[in-house]
């Protein structure tokens, strides 16, 4: 048994250190790029959903539908701008994880050097298809449930309290729906 280890060890190198994993690496680039990423989202969405009316006028029998597919086509829009900040930190954050390494302006460097900034958006379109029908999904079904819960709950005394349980139950159905997916 002592031959057969000290043949691997001599095959393999020395035992190896184990080195202590960070499962955290990468995460204050998550924290700092999600604020203004998200940002853009909402105010993308938003503009488009106070300006889509103007630009796609939908009949009037298609009211309820027509709310959904506004919906559901400003999220998608939005999303783009979004990602803009969000691929090149998702790739930051998995090539941190990845190498263990926490320094961030080392891994910028490191994925700019070979293909310039087209660099930090490698597996941006992977991450586009993922995140497209998410946030469509996202959006349309959030508003769509806050609305309910409005008209149906919370109509009789509308304040900041009741708009913010509207909000709280729209988002917790909204996670049990995406949890089953």
């Amino acid at each position: 048994a002592v031959l057969f280890r000290e043949t691997i060890e001599h095959a393999y190198g020395k035992k190896k250190r184990k080195r202590k994993i960070n499962y955290f690496s990468g995460l204050i680039t998550t924290i700092i790029s999600a604020v203004p990423s998200n940002a853009l989202f909402f105010i993308t969405y938003n503009c488009i959903l106070i300006y889509a009316p103007c630009l796609v006028p939908f009949p009037a029998s298609f009211s309820t539908s027509s709310k959904l597919l506004e919906r559901l086509i400003a999220s998608a829009i939005a999303t783009f701008p979004q990602n803009l900040i969000k691929i090149p930190a998702e790739l930051v954050k998995q090539r941190a994880q990845l190498t263990q390494s926490s320094d961030i302006p080392r891994i910028v460097a490191d994925a700019v050097k070979d293909k310039g900034i087209s660099g930090l958006y490698v597996g941006g379109n992977a991450q586009l298809l993922r995140e497209i029908p998410y946030n469509a999904f996202q959006m349309a079904f959030f508003d769509m449930f806050r609305d309910m819960a409005a008209r149906y709950h919370l109509a009789q005394n509308p304040n900041i309290v009741s708009n913010l349980m509207s909000d709280s139950l729209s988002a917790a159905l909204l996670g049990l729906l995406a949890a089953s997916f």
